[in-house]
């Protein structure tokens, strides 16, 4: 490792240090990572999904792997990681009711801009922010297993129930608010036929 100082430059044991350590661009979702209340299980699949590299249709077709490509829920387009994230009609309701539950009436909008809007509310110290943040996780997880077993399993879609069990294990849930939770959802328990046309 070689230190070259400028003309004028002090030498600085600082700047000395951190050339020993590899300068990477930070990125926005760094808060929703570092969040402490989202399960370790569902951080890893959101690590994943921050990163790309879920193995959607459209990324397994690129390794040469064959497999139906319509979107498992609504079975109209080729599934992609853009289409799963909140572009599917099914996913985007989820989310929008989820959001509607917890207060907040906003537009959804493509995955980019949600992981934004929720790295921002990461970053805010209060109970509410944090229930945000711990939900997305718990969504982007559920999505992703309802989807696996739907594919791959030839599961019946069951409304995320996964994401219920989750939920009323969490002290950030207190149980009627839970009860209201799981209400809500229960009107998503649609056949696959049903969710076909929603998308």
């Amino acid at each position: 490792m070689s230190f070259k100082l400028q003309r004028g430059e002090l030498f600085s044991i600082k700047k000395l240090y951190r050339l020993q350590f590899p300068q990477h661009q930070k990125v926005q979702w760094k808060s929703i990572i570092l969040q402490q209340h989202i399960h370790p299980r569902f951080k890893f699949i959101l690590w994943l999904a921050l990163h790309n590299r879920l193995a959607t249709v459209e990324r397994l077709l690129k390794f040469g792997i064959q497999t139906p490509q319509q979107c498992i829920f609504c079975e109209q387009v080729v599934e992609t990681f853009d289409h799963l994230s909140f572009k599917c009609s099914l996913t985007k309701e989820l989310w929008l009711r989820l959001l509607r539950w917890l207060g907040y009436d906003r537009p959804i909008c493509d995955w980019q801009s949600e992981v934004e809007w929720v790295s921002k509310n990461a970053k805010r110290r209060n109970g509410q922010c944090a229930i945000v943040t711990c939900v997305f996780g718990m969504l982007v997880n559920a999505i992703w297993r309802e989807r696996n077993k739907l594919r791959f399993q030839g599961g019946k879609f069951s409304g995320f129930e996964e994401a219920f069990q989750v939920a009323s294990r969490s002290s950030l849930f207190p149980l009627p608010q839970f009860a209201i939770f799981l209400g809500m959802f229960q009107t998503l328990k649609v056949p696959n036929e049903v969710g076909a046309s929603m998308c």
